[in-house]
């Protein structure tokens, strides 16, 4: 499992780590700070124009190591801290922490029940993303955005508007398949 390194920097403090220039491939490393909260910290690697690597370890304006309350909070850290980056990777250290272990349930029809409204709370809601993601891609197309003479980081987003979408719609297929997953149980009950 990666540690907290002991380099560490901050937002504004970290470009000058690589001299302010760097290649533009950055790679993370989120290691679970909290499994019951999965919060992470973050070690950063960054590659500089020589392609040596510089790592730290990401920490707040006031100098503790910093705990992202998810991965698109580390990935919003680093869009703060570089302005031309061009890949990024990352990798998510100490899963193992995180992961649920199984209980069988002494009433499987009333764990069928609360299992099957809960996927239906989650079905709902992804009705309003799924809405969301549409509204998105509409507004792009209308705008031009998906034109292959449109610029090229407007096409990207348009892009990304249309696989969210389609993996709103994966994910909203899966909590389909439970629900009728545990109504299957509950009409055997």
């Amino acid at each position: 499992m990666a540690n907290i390194l002991a380099t560490k920097a901050t937002q504004k403090g970290a470009p000058g780590l690589t001299d302010g220039f760097f290649n533009g491939d950055i790679a993370i490393t989120a290691m679970v700070a909290d499994p019951d909260r999965l919060t992470f910290y973050a070690n950063i690697a960054v590659k500089k124009e020589d392609d040596s690597t510089v790592e730290y370890t990401a920490c707040s304006s006031n100098g503790k190591v910093r705990k992202f309350t998810d991965l698109d909070d580390v990935i919003k850290w680093v869009r703060g801290t570089y302005v031309d980056i061009v890949n990024v990777s990352y990798t998510v250290d100490g899963m193992d922490e995180v992961t649920k272990n199984f209980k069988v349930p002494t009433d499987p029809l009333k764990d069928a029940e609360s299992n099957k409204k809960k996927y239906l709370g989650y079905s709902e809601k992804h009705d309003s993303y799924i809405a969301d993601a549409q509204t998105d891609i509409a507004r792009a197309e209308g705008l031009g955005w998906n034109d292959p003479a449109a610029h090229q980081s407007l096409q990207d987003l348009h892009a990304d508007y249309v696989a969210r979408k389609a993996f709103l719609e994966a994910e909203k297929a899966y909590f389909t398949a439970r629900i009728a997953f545990y109504q299957g149980i509950i009409d055997l009950g």
